[in-house]
């Protein structure tokens, strides 16, 4: 709860600059955070803004809500008396998702401070809060698409034997020929197979002589270089690990058994004379339960919360006397007065469906929110389209100095410490200009399609009742998460209640209860025109 302030109004309007990137590669080898901060000083400084504070946020998702630079912020603002813009480069940059993008800028609004853009003005209007919305819904789909291209192409690498995620302990990430390979991470991947091959050849009789052995060894992780926390379980995971014979399968994008580029710190003879021991001499395949979280039978599982306790509701299949197998949703916090009492899925979904129903918007402004999607998409096509612009003014300006370095080492006359810094500072262009083009392949491989956006967009907002009656489960998760910027609790009497709605049904709401009004003073006076 914040606390209640009168902020100073007619004082000149200063600005906190918000600045964020997504990626670790963005933080350390580009230059957007430093992009960004000088064109947002550059929007104050023409009209007359001073700028106190910049917090910039490194490798951090737009999806996510709880971001530690925001939060820095948010504390900063609640403590000021200044009336204070939060601007940012881009809507994209403040946030990448319809229902975080909502409750992060009620955040700010709720302590008297506004937000705004360098990309796009944003005013207190009806059409610029819909227009500001159908952005954070078309960043929303971009953010998306962009994630979905990445993992395809993690698949891709992954088939062909290169393996993308994080490498186990012991093992480092080295590039070779453009591809990521695992290497040996010394002293950790001496000690590790030791181990390994101490406990398959009854050296290390049980895992806690294991434990004992790498207890005292100076073992860390390769990417941020922390010591690795050795517990039991962790030791159980080490001898379990089939990652280091060099020879897997990864079932879980499809992948066979095959030969990584990786390299292997046992043999897998090795490897099975572990298994063989940990299972009692029975060299047997494991065996884990999978946990279905896509149940299309409890779609509200985890999403709804308990309007006692505010813990999540779970579901289950219990079964009864006849063997018969009946469907609930209930609480599972114990003390709870609802701890223990099923709620039946049909009643609880067609409590939903009766909310869903009341927030379809009026069809008249489906029109207006094509519009909206038309002219944000134009904003932002023309913005790629400079983005794609300086890019290449970029790209030319490096192969222009790569040019010059090269020529300058051609020099017969060159003393060794020159022609060591030329072949550095070419070394150094070339990576930035396969970089820059990377970037610009990636922004070039797939325009998204008006109509695409449009429908994208328009097929929750206008139909969300139907979508939830017809759609599979995940459609039906992006009914609530579209429709609900937060959790919404259930009770038996109140059921539902009022739930908060998203931003973008707020606006809808206003606009109808306009309309509404409207309508009442044309019937109590016939002659009234139309507005």
């Amino acid at each position: 709860m914040y606390k209640n302030k009168i902020l100073n109004q007619e004082c000149p309007k200063r600005v906190v600059i918000y600045c964020r990137v997504s990626s670790r590669r963005q933080v350390t080898e580009g230059q957007g955070l430093d992009s960004q901060e000088q064109t947002c000083r550059a929007w104050a400084r023409q009209r007359g803004f001073p700028v106190d504070r910049v917090f910039v946020e490194p490798g951090v998702s737009g999806a996510k809500q709880d971001r530690p630079a925001f939060n820095e912020m948010l504390k900063f603002l609640s403590e000021t008396d200044q009336n204070y813009i939060v601007l940012a480069y881009d809507l994209n940059r403040f946030a990448r998702d319809v229902v975080v993008h909502g409750i992060l800028r009620e955040q700010i609004r709720k302590m008297g401070h506004s937000l705004q853009t360098v990309n796009m003005t944003l005013e207190d209007t009806d059409e610029s809060e819909l227009l500001e919305n159908v952005s954070a819904a078309l960043s929303q789909y971009e953010r998306k698409k962009n994630a979905g291209r990445t993992k395809n192409n993690m698949i891709e690498h992954a088939k062909q034997g290169f393996w993308v995620m994080r490498p186990p302990v012991g093992l480092k990430e080295v590039r070779k020929n453009g591809r990521m390979h695992q290497v040996r991470n010394e002293p950790t991947a001496t000690f590790i197979q030791t181990a390994l091959e101490g406990f398959a050849s009854c050296r290390f009789l049980t895992q806690r002589d294991v434990y004992e052995y790498l207890r005292d060894k100076p073992l860390s992780l390769y990417r941020d270089g922390r010591p690795f926390r050795l517990t039991y379980n962790a030791i159980h995971n080490l001898l379990t690990n089939e990652k280091y014979t060099g020879y897997f399968a990864y079932p879980r994008w499809g992948i066979p058994y095959q030969k990584w580029a990786m390299e292997p710190l046992i043999s897998v003879e090795t490897y099975r004379a572990i298994q063989e021991r940990l299972n009692g001499g029975r060299m047997n395949e494991k065996v884990t339960r999978q946990y279905n979280t896509e149940d299309e039978t409890f779609p509200l599982r985890r999403f709804v919360r308990c309007a006692r306790c505010g813990k999540p509701l779970t579901a289950s299949r219990p079964k009864g006397k006849g063997g018969k197998r009946f469907l609930y949703y209930h609480c599972y916090c114990k003390g709870c007065p609802m701890y223990g009492k099923g709620i039946k899925p049909s009643e609880i979904h067609q409590d939903l469906e009766c909310i869903l129903e009341k927030i379809t918007p009026d069809q008249r402004f489906i029109a207006l929110a094509g519009r909206a999607i038309q002219r944000a998409y134009e904003e932002q096509t023309a913005d790629a389209q400079q983005r794609v612009a300086e890019r290449q003014a970029l790209i030319a300006q490096k192969e222009r100095e790569k040019t010059q370095a090269f020529n300058l080492l051609m020099n017969p006359n060159n003393p060794p410490e020159v022609v060591s810094m030329c072949q550095e500072r070419i070394s150094m262009l070339t990576a930035q200009i396969q970089q820059l083009t990377d970037e610009q392949q990636v922004q070039e491989i797939e325009t998204m399609p008006l109509d695409q956006a449009t429908e994208y967009v328009l097929q929750f907002i206008r139909r969300p009742l139907d979508i939830w009656r017809t759609g599979n489960f995940k459609k039906r998760q992006g009914v609530l998460n579209l429709c609900f910027p937060e959790q919404i609790s259930y009770d038996f009497a109140e059921k539902f209640g009022t739930p908060k709605l998203a931003p973008i049904f707020n606006v809808f709401d206003e606009n109808v209860g306009e309309i509404k009004k409207w309508r009442i003073q044309k019937d109590s006076n016939p002659q009234s025109s139309d507005p």
